[in-house]
């Protein structure tokens, strides 16, 4: 009996095990993409001039010295890069190599206290428009404090270069 029990449960262990391997093989998400989603490390890849000219709407001004509203700040941004001139005038650095031929940035800022990290939900095209679902991924440990002040903040997806004319980011668990 206890030989019998213990198959049994060596076999569920193994079957789990597998099932879990399996599961976490990590899908590649459509159009290759991958979004560099730490919000201060992206700052630092950030033109200087590039960053204060597209602040977003109550986002701290380290030039003007307080926060910005009005209408020269909308709420988000979003800038498509398919070439190496505009790559130029958005990155001073960047951790990976982009070949234009073949890949394209697409760049979304908005204003949040969270200094938390993102990441792509799902990406999909709907005619002409890109359509990027990113979150926070779930917390793994204990839920800490990532609050500071409100900044333009970017998130930043390296993908396959495609014939879109708009690009929407959509936040949400």
């Amino acid at each position: 009996m206890k030989k019998v029990v213990r198959l049994l449960t060596m076999g569920v262990v193994l079957i789990m095990g597998l099932g879990v391997f399996a599961g976490c093989g990590g899908k590649a998400m459509p159009y290759n993409a991958v979004m560099y989603g730490e919000i201060y490390t992206n700052r630092t890849w950030l033109q200087d001039e590039f960053y204060e000219a597209n602040l977003t709407s109550g986002s701290w001004s380290s030039l003007e010295g307080e926060y910005v509203s009005g209408e020269l700040y909308p709420l988000t941004r979003t800038k498509i890069i398919t070439d190496s001139v505009e790559y130029a005038e958005v990155f001073k650095d960047f951790p990976v190599e982009v070949n234009f031929e073949n890949t394209m940035i697409v760049i979304h800022c908005f204003t949040t206290s969270s200094s938390g990290k993102y990441e792509i939900k799902d990406i999909s095209v709907d005619e002409q428009t890109l359509i990027v679902r990113y979150k926070h991924p779930v917390s793994k440990g204990k839920n800490t404090p990532n609050a500071s002040q409100p900044l333009t903040k970017w998130v930043i997806v390296v993908m396959d270069k495609m014939d879109i004319e708009t690009a929407e980011f959509i936040f949400g668990n």
